[in-house]
């Protein structure tokens, strides 16, 4: 008698998930299972960087002009019909799934496969929870508030069709919140992220604090300090809002990078060697910072991984980019700017944290710029009682595989 190896397929959209994938996918060959990596660079138009030695499963996914984000919904849903076949043969293929998130399509395999009675399970790269408000809030911050109670209302809509259409065969084709999906397991960076998502997951879907593969390296790096390779350097780490159609947050983080580059003309007029780099997020277009082509003070960076982010400069901004967290995690100092950024949005989510630097005028602006040009050495810091990053980080890889085997073999 013949016994047929389990197939494992792994389904990320981004290079981070594949990151946390690489690891887990050598444990489970390890403990005897066919692992196989989902090519979707057709579909989400990302960089993904294989490694040649894990398999390659290419498919012929329709090619879109564009990230399968950028087209409307009514395009969307065309094309989560036109892939339907392909989905449906990946579910019969294939005995378990694991995913990097729950879009639609992910959704759509996640649907097919539990009508095939097979489980999936999701490594959620980053933190979730960024913005908590209520109502109330709304009524007493909000310079908008018509606005914000609409967009207010459309959230918690998107909420409940999310959780009350989770595992349905309507599903794919509708809003979702992240980790409210039917799959069976999610693995998380650390306890902040699991209580989010246990506020609004699925019933039959595990939570768990392992920490996420990718973030090991935090655990092993035990140096003070270092010297930022780039010298007089400022960065400002943006956000990808306009992938999430965040039109007015993205319109925000431009204001508030002018409002840096003008801090530092002010103080430094006649030294160009103060320079503000600005590190595009790896899901956005150039085109769309533009109006810094030409500036003499600012200068756009494409493709730097964040850890080098981490390493190149003296002082780092963001406004409530999750790399905020990651550098909390690492010992470094991302400073949130908060001008032009509504922050009664977000005090309730993680930036409420008190090992986050916050900055809420200009005047603090140049104060941060002005005191950390003249290290020419950054210390790490040392943050006890992390929420954001699990304390099992370390043995991460195999608690996710222990797990996933454990559902394989059930």
């Amino acid at each position: 008698m013949i016994i047929m190896k389990k197939r494992i397929l792994f389904f990320p959209q981004n290079n981070e998930h594949i990151l946390n994938m690489n690891p887990v996918l050598e444990e489970m060959q390890k403990a005897g299972f066919t692992c196989d990596y989902l090519d979707t660079r057709a579909v989400y138009k990302q960089k993904l960087e294989f490694n040649t030695k894990y398999p390659l499963i290419k498919l012929p996914f329709p090619n879109l002009k564009n990230s399968f984000y950028h087209l409307s919904s009514i395009q969307r849903i065309n094309y989560i019909r036109s892939v339907r076949k392909i989905i449906k043969s990946l579910a019969k293929e294939y005995d378990l799934f694991v995913f990097g998130n729950d879009g639609a399509i992910q959704r759509l395999l996640n649907y097919y496969a539990k009508k095939e009675d097979k489980p999936s399970v999701m490594i959620l790269d980053g933190l979730v929870g960024s913005n908590k408000y209520s109502y109330r809030d709304v009524l007493l911050f909000s310079k908008e508030k018509v606005k914000d109670v609409k967009i207010k209302a459309v959230e918690s809509l998107k909420h409940f069709i999310s959780k009350f259409f989770s595992g349905s065969s309507i599903s794919p084709y509708m809003p979702s919140t992240i980790g409210s999906s039917n799959l069976n397991a999610i693995y998380t960076i650390g306890d902040f992220s699991k209580s989010y998502l246990e506020g609004h997951k699925h019933k039959a879907t595990e939570v768990f604090s392992y920490g996420l593969p990718r973030m090991r390296e935090h655990f092993l790096n035990k140096d003070i300090f270092f010297i930022p390779k780039k010298p007089k350097s400022i960065c400002f780490i943006t956000s990808a809002y306009k992938w999430h159609n965040l039109e007015h947050f993205h319109n925000s983080q431009i204001q508030d990078i002018l409002l840096i580059e003008e801090c530092i003309d002010e103080m430094f007029p006649d030294d160009d060697q103060v320079k503000l780099y600005v590190k595009l997020h790896p899901r956005e277009c150039l085109e769309d910072y533009v109006l810094f082509k030409n500036s003499k003070r600012i200068q756009l960076v494409l493709r730097e991984p964040l850890v080098e982010t981490f390493e190149n400069y003296n002082v780092l901004f963001s406004n409530i980019s999750t790399c905020i967290v990651e550098g909390v995690n690492k010992g470094i100092t991302v400073h949130s700017v908060l001008i032009n950024f509504p922050y009664w949005k977000f005090k309730n989510g993680f930036l409420s944290d008190s090992s986050i630097q916050k900055v809420f005028t200009k005047k603090g602006l140049s104060s941060t710029i002005k005191k950390g040009l003249v290290k020419q050495k950054v210390s790490y810091n040392t943050v006890e009682d992390n929420v954001f990053l699990s304390e099992m980080t370390i043995n991460s890889v195999e608690h996710i595989s222990k797990s996933i085997i454990g559902l394989a073999n059930y």
